[in-house]
């Protein structure tokens, strides 16, 4: 069994880079290269014509992104293409390549991954609700003019995507919080609308940029948007109800790989990511990966406490545990060790 640390160090530039195919764009991975982590952010989005997206910073507290976080993205970043290529886990629609011939996995995991807390920084800001009581203010607020809400997007979740509204207005109301991931879902959808209509009627021939990518841009801000809806504990379904979640209470089944497959990646990784988890332990980002041993099999992946690790395992145990019923997977456990036995 492997390391975190040691998986990462092997994954081949052409699994997590979907421009490695098209040759000459070459970045660097910030685990085993010299690159900033939040350089390798900005590089992938620039690099993809893309960078206007991250106009949101100008939104954020100071300006930036929280730097934990960051590293937290680039974890599941690479965690996530471990996932998938290292089991059986295959989506028909992920194999096919778009027109430019390079492969869609990548690229779709690239869009959804990087950019997913984008908005946390706004959650955490309290000044950010200021004149801020729905959706409709919020599009106003971000200059969104083309909404996620409007789109009949494949390959999601119909329930979740139909609640983002009112799980949006629950999150204000009852937290005092615009969602992040609602946020960042509605906010990067309309940014690559318009970075694709205006690069499509320039005539930009330097990347692809048609129309077919709406609707896979929609997929992947579906994704974000509804990556941080939570399910309601018994004691709290009558306040579920009362901002129309019943959804989520009578009608919601756990995300299945071929359901949803972006979300269902995102979902796993980002729960049992121990980077996320152990920085705010105080561990540094190498001595983590070194730390967590992993070992994909077919239809299963198993977690382990390395022997010399430091980590207190049982909180990664009861992240773990909190899959249950939100992601289509069987998560068993025994002393420091986790498996996840993964359902299509």
């Amino acid at each position: 069994m492997l390391s975190l640390k040691e998986h990462i160090n092997r994954i081949r530039q052409e699994e997590w880079d979907y421009y490695s195919e098209i040759g000459g764009k070459n970045l660097q991975n910030p685990f085993t290269g010299k690159i900033d982590h939040f350089e390798f952010l900005r590089q992938f989005f620039s690099r993809s014509g893309k960078s206007q997206v991250l106009e949101i910073m100008d939104f954020l507290p100071n300006g930036k992104l929280d730097n934990n976080r960051t590293k937290h993205t680039n974890s599941i970043f690479f965690l996530g293409i471990l996932l998938y290529e290292r089991t059986n886990l295959r989506s028909p629609f992920f194999e096919e390549e778009n027109a430019s011939e390079y492969r869609r996995f990548p690229f779709l995991w690239f869009l959804a991954c990087l950019f997913h807390d984008f908005g946390f920084t706004i959650e955490n800001d309290r000044k950010s609700i200021y004149g801020i009581k729905n959706i409709a203010d919020l599009k106003r607020k971000y200059n969104i003019q083309n909404c996620l809400l409007d789109t009949n997007p494949r390959n999601v979740n119909e329930t979740l995507f139909s609640l983002i509204e009112p799980y949006f207005d629950f999150r204000l109301k009852e937290h005092t919080v615009i969602d992040h991931g609602i946020f960042a879902g509605l906010f990067f959808y309309d940014r690559l609308k318009k970075i694709r209509e205006n690069k499509f009627n320039q005539r930009d021939t330097d990347h692809f940029w048609n129309q077919e990518l709406e609707e896979q841009y929609a997929q992947v801000a579906s994704a974000i948007a509804t990556h941080n809806m939570w399910l309601p504990g018994e004691e709290n379904f009558d306040l579920y109800r009362s901002y129309e979640l019943n959804r989520l209470i009578d009608d919601f089944k756990p995300v299945k790989f071929n359901d949803f497959p972006l979300l269902f990646l995102l979902g796993i990784v980002d729960t049992i990511d121990p980077m996320k988890l152990y920085q705010q332990k105080g561990f540094s980002p190498d001595e983590i990966l070194r730390s967590v041993y992993i070992e994909f099999n077919g239809e299963s992946i198993t977690v382990m406490n390395g022997q010399k690790s430091r980590l207190d395992f049982k909180l990664l145990i009861q992240k773990a545990n909190t899959l249950k019923g939100w992601i289509k997977a069987d998560v068993e456990f025994r002393d420091s060790v986790i498996e996840i036995k993964l359902i299509q």
